[in-house]
């Protein structure tokens, strides 16, 4: 999604390597030889910052450390299981060394360092997100529960994961030999592969329950939302659990929990959200009564929006991301794509593959379409497709008629700290992004920034390798050199007369700031011409800030012989400019000589949309001159 490329090193093999493989440059390594050398690499190719998952890992991070890479440990174990697998001296070694170290709840931050007796460690408390999106099926649950032969009354408790000791599936098997003896109507599954030996021992009581119908068991399956999503009440009979995935996603689908208190993470949430009921710890009499106080179907119901929409809000797997990548790269700025198209189906390939090859992640990439009549909407998906880049379509059903309406939504939609306005025919070269962004370090509450374009014609085929000409003719020489100016100064000394800003595509806005400008000209829609010219000069005069320019021409402008200029009547062209003008006076009240220059331009522009004309008339022939006759 933010266009980074990924180096996985990994500490060994598992069922995820084909997938992730997919996904990264991976490296497998086992010992310390060959993953200091694989990190000397990744110091000598660029990489500063590494996420490293689980104290499982956690060796590796003063490794990391010690060759400038900073590491961020993301710790998802807890006492029990730190001792279970030896990983105390690594995981005290790895997070004292580690440059941030991330728990998803404060109990289990608490619990791990006092265990490790860990004095000043840094927390950082960040919920993982439901990266497998999970969500409320009605159709789903309907076919689950018909497959398991569960009638509308009758309740379904899930449990999930691995089952052995540590995840209390003997306990849930209790629960389920429990019910099946106090009252009917209510069924137990366990979705997950279960822990050999101890599938062995509780083998006679679990095809008990089995062959009473009270008892299923699914193992692993990438196919689980299904029975997430007909379930009524999750089980988490987990004697210590951090914060398992498992009832995130149980949430997301509307589903509350019961937990054991004291067990991990899980029972602060429910507390807090009222999100289920939380047993004593080892109580099984105190579970089973929890639970039984949440069966009732019509309660149920009421309590999945509720439950779904706190899911939804809390853990979402982009935002956590973003986190995550925000503590490993501090100066990471968000930032927006909004790809602007009306009828581009042509030029999109070459548009969106030039955002996708940017070196500077973006946050996001928004598609806006105004119904265009092309394979638009389909060029654009498959192109996202087959780069593996997550776009987001917001196709109009009528069009708007107005490009500057287009903007005005992609600025409401997105959510970047800076906006990209990408108009569908245009592109950049790979480093537009990073090297505004470098510049942007630079100024104090940058309000906008944007470099120098070539211009090409509908083809392709250059026409200007840069506007350094067009600046040129405008008497304008700052804008041969790159620099920062005072807002309202550049926009007296560049805008004044004629918008030297030709090409939206070469602009990254701040957001905020462009929403405010939108909302000083309510009226933007109903200019044709000028519209960026007038949205500048607001933006700029409205807030106090800054201006970058990069006098590189990064940006790509493609100019058409059909384009809003050449369709605009003459009148109205030369209208809107003497509008703007207008409002530039008012705004900026320049002087005399300023207000010459913007006479004469609107002269120049008059004479080139109104070339004089050859007398229509033909030129009569001359009277014929009298002569006498000689006689």
């Amino acid at each position: 999604q933010w266009g980074i490329k990924v180096h996985l090193l990994l500490l060994g093999v598992g069922p995820l390597l084909g997938p992730y493989y997919e996904t990264a440059d991976v490296a497998i390594a086992y010992d310390k030889t060959i993953i200091t050398n694989l990190l000397d690499k990744y110091r000598a190719a660029g990489i500063r910052s590494a996420i490293v998952n689980s104290a499982a890992s956690a060796h590796v991070v003063p490794w990391a450390e010690q060759r400038g890479i900073k590491t961020t440990l993301l710790v998802h174990e807890m006492p029990q299981l730190l001792q279970e697998y030896n990983l105390e001296i690594q995981a005290r070694l790895g997070a004292a060394a580690a440059s941030h170290l991330v728990f998803a709840a404060s109990c289990v931050a608490e619990k791990f360092t006092a265990a490790l007796n860990l004095q000043h460690a840094s927390r950082i408390i960040l919920p993982q997100g439901n990266y497998q999106n999970m969500a409320f099926n009605a159709a789903a649950r309907e076919r689950i529960r018909r497959e398991l032969n569960i009638e509308d009354e009758d309740f379904l408790v899930l449990g999930a994961g691995f089952g052995y000791i540590r995840k209390g599936f003997d306990l849930f098997l209790q629960l389920a030999q429990k019910f099946s003896t106090l009252r009917g109507g209510v069924h137990f599954i366990w979705v997950g592969d279960i822990q050999p030996t101890l599938h062995t021992y509780l083998a006679p009581e679990m095809n008990k329950l089995i062959a009473a119908g009270r008892f299923h068991h699914i193992p692993f399956t990438q196919h689980a939302a299904g029975y997430f999503t007909a379930a009524d009440i999750f089980a988490l009979t987990s004697r210590e659990d951090p914060y398992p995935t498992v009832v995130i996603e149980a949430l997301a689908c509307g589903i509350p929990c019961v937990a054991f208190d004291e067990s991990g993470g899980i029972p602060e949430l429910l507390h807090r959200e009222k999100a289920g009921r939380v047993a004593r710890l080892a109580d099984m009499d105190d579970f089973l009564a929890q639970m039984t106080s949440l069966l009732d179907h019509e309660k149920l119901r009421q309590l999945r929006p509720r439950l779904a929409a706190m899911a939804a809000q809390k853990f979402d797997f982009p935002a956590y991301v973003e986190k995550l990548l925000h503590l490993a790269q501090p100066g990471l700025r968000s930032v927006s794509a909004a790809v602007i198209n009306y009828n581009y189906a042509q030029h999109l390939p070459a548009r969106l593959e030039s955002i996708f090859a940017q070196t500077y992640p973006l946050a996001e990439i928004l598609f806006l379409d105004d119904a265009s009549t092309d394979t638009s909407l389909t060029v654009a998906q498959a192109t996202a497709d087959a780069a593996r880049r997550e776009i987001r379509i917001i196709a109009n059903k009528k069009n708007t008629g107005s490009v500057f309406a287009q903007w005005r939504r992609a600025a409401r939609e997105a959510k970047g700290e800076f906006i990209w306005l990408c108009e569908a025919d245009d592109s950049a070269t790979p480093m537009f992004l990073s090297r505004l962004m470098e510049a942007l370090t630079s100024a104090e509450t940058p309000l906008l920034a944007f470099t120098d374009s070539r211009a090409v014609d509908e083809t392709g085929k250059q026409v200007m390798p840069s506007y350094q000409s067009y600046y040129f003719d405008s008497g304008v020489k700052e804008l041969a050199a790159s620099g920062i100016w005072e807002a309202q100064t550049f926009a007296q000394r560049i805008l004044a007369v004629r918008n030297l800003i030709p090409n939206v595509s070469a602009v990254l806005w701040r957001r905020e700031a462009l929403l405010a400008a939108l909302d000083a000209v309510p009226d933007i829609e109903i200019w044709r011409l000028a519209g960026d010219w007038r949205l500048y000069l607001a933006l700029l005069t409205g807030q106090p800030g800054s201006v970058v320019y990069l006098a590189e021409p990064l940006n790509t402008h493609r100019r058409h012989a059909g384009g809003v200029t050449q369709r605009l009547s003459p009148k109205a062209h030369t209208a809107e400019i003497a509008a703007m003008h207008k409002i530039i006076v008012k705004t900026l009240k320049p002087g005399k000589h300023t207000q010459a220059e913007q006479a004469a331009y609107l002269a120049r522009i008059h004479a080139q949309l109104n070339p004089a004309r050859p007398d229509a008339a033909k030129a009569k022939p001359a009277k014929p001159v009298a002569r006498k006759r000689n006689v």
